[in-house]
């Protein structure tokens, strides 16, 4: 019922806006992994090449996870692809640190292109909309067993069927 909004001046060549962004907070909720990595993607980025990632890859990304769940699902995917692209399983909790760590010295926008495609993978997996049926019974039996430490596996498997 209530709404504050804040608008803060920075200037390029002095500030950092990913950290002021990790820094605010006023609501005492903690940020989520999917806002800070989607912040840290799109913050450094100018004007028209942020508006191109999003509706390019991020909303579509946030459609396709459906927009209540897409933190918590979005945090457990990334941790996934994270751990197929690095070798290391991140704690949930550090996954923005890692992903962080990932993406140094690399190329931001195939990084997206990559996590987009991953992220298709993800939600044919954990949310069953996978259109082969067969395939589609044979998430849904794993799902049901609650075998979600097999993600990174069948994502690469996922991407070797894809190829």
């Amino acid at each position: 019922n209530k709404l504050i909004i804040i608008d803060i001046s920075l200037d390029r060549e002095r500030d950092n806006p990913q950290l002021i962004f990790e820094s605010l907070n006023s609501t005492g909720l903690e940020l989520t992994q999917a806002d800070l990595i989607r912040n840290y993607v799109l913050m450094g980025l100018e004007k028209q090449e942020q508006d191109d990632l999003y509706n390019d890859y991020w909303s579509l990304m946030e459609k396709s996870f459906g927009y209540a769940k897409y933190s918590a699902l979005f945090d457990r995917f990334m941790r996934d692809y994270l751990t197929i692209k690095t070798g290391k399983i991140p704690n949930i909790k550090d996954v923005y640190s890692a992903f962080k760590l990932y993406t140094q010295n690399k190329n931001i926008n195939e990084i997206v292109a990559d996590v987009y495609k991953y992220s298709k993978y993800y939600v044919s997996i954990a949310l069953e909309k996978e259109q082969d049926d067969e395939i589609k019974e044979i998430f849904f039996d794993i799902n049901t067993l609650k075998v979600d430490v097999s993600y990174p596996f069948l994502l690469q498997v996922y991407e070797d069927y894809n190829q």
